[in-house]
């Protein structure tokens, strides 16, 4: 049942190409100040994600906060300022 899972997964899978961009897109390196504590994570889909490896999914709702965002921006996440240092 997993591999046909897996299989599914796969036929529909879409390659992104790494591309500069100036606001958070999926495939996104981010740096976040999280009230003094730098974080750094990668938008990746829900099927990719491994918080442990810095890899967070655009359907989470630190993904959903951060998305389409750009460098300098700062948005309220769980009732804390949350400022996007860098793209990457």
């Amino acid at each position: 049942t997993r591999i046909l899972e897996i299989q599914e997964i796969l036929k529909s899978a879409k390659i992104i190409k790494a591309v500069k961009r100036d606001s958070v897109a999926l495939g996104s390196t981010v740096v976040l100040d999280m009230g003094g504590r730098k974080v750094t994570y990668t938008l990746v889909g829900a099927t990719e994600a491994n918080p442990l490896e810095g890899k967070i999914s655009n359907e989470s709702p630190i993904g959903k906060a951060v998305m389409g965002k750009k460098a300098g921006d700062s948005f309220d996440f769980n009732g804390k300022t949350v400022k996007l240092e860098e793209i990457k």
